[in-house]
């Protein structure tokens, strides 16, 4: 104050209020009291509320499918390993997403372990559908007819309802964690759906999930080429969805 009035100024406003004010969080609405612990009778209590909030409050749905997929997407190929049992393409934005597409290839899980091991795969899949303006997404398509690196291998076809999309949805909620790799999921419940194997033990299912780049050529050639894995200078894995 004698500094202000030796330089001549006659009125200084003095604040009687502290600038900052630190006040410990009150929780009346919870009605926990955070200087006495907590009886086991309460946190039994607190314990009950917090499953009774969750119970009615459950985990976030799904969100709409989007209309078209971006310049990388997630593909998964898995197949049961049982004799007969063919391999399955499944299609994703990202690892959490519900798949836009689910397609059935014709090859089988065992021929597929033995081409994977010995070079690239180039698949080719090809549908017979009048394109244009109107036409649907190339992964919308019902069926196709399956080339692999070069050869003729059979027919594929895009899977959906019933217990189809019960198992195909068990198996990418049992990878949602996955981002990248391979491996074995054992004892795998073999019902009515992924495969053509037949019985009801438990058998494994095998998995390749990776990053795939889409290149879309026109609205019917798409490509999805394997991101991270090389073999001779290709992709380890390609898919070519082309309509004619």
């Amino acid at each position: 104050m004698e500094w202000f009035k030796r330089r001549g100024v006659t009125q200084v406003y003095e604040s009687k209020t502290p600038v900052f004010t630190v006040s410990t969080p009150s929780t009346p609405e919870l009605g926990i009291d955070f200087q006495t612990p907590p009886t086991p009778s309460r946190l039994r209590s607190l314990v009950g509320a917090f499953r009774r909030t969750r119970r009615a409050h459950p985990r976030a749905q799904p969100q709409p499918l989007p209309s078209s997929l971006g310049s990388i997407v997630v593909a998964t190929v898995f197949g049961l390993r049982v004799p007969g049992a063919r391999i399955h393409l499944a299609i994703q934005p990202h690892p959490r997403s519900p798949p836009l597409a689910v397609i059935e290839l014709a090859t089988t899980t065992g021929a597929f372990m033995a081409d994977i091991a010995s070079g690239p795969l180039n698949f080719v899949l090809q549908c017979a559908t009048r394109g244009g303006t109107d036409a649907p997404p190339l992964w919308e398509e019902a069926r196709w007819a399956q080339f692999c690196n070069g050869c003729v291998s059979g027919s594929a076809r895009r899977r959906g309802g019933g217990d189809a999309d019960a198992v195909d949805l068990r198996v990418i909620d049992m990878l949602e964690h996955v981002s990248f790799g391979a491996g074995i999921l054992p004892d795998y419940f073999v019902g009515t759906g992924t495969g053509t194997g037949t019985g009801t033990g438990p058998v494994d299912l095998v998995y390749m999930r990776a990053r795939y780049e889409r290149v879309v050529r026109s609205k019917d050639a798409e490509v999805l080429s394997m991101l991270g894995s090389e073999v001779k200078g290709y992709p380890e894995i390609s898919f070519n969805l082309i309509r004619v």
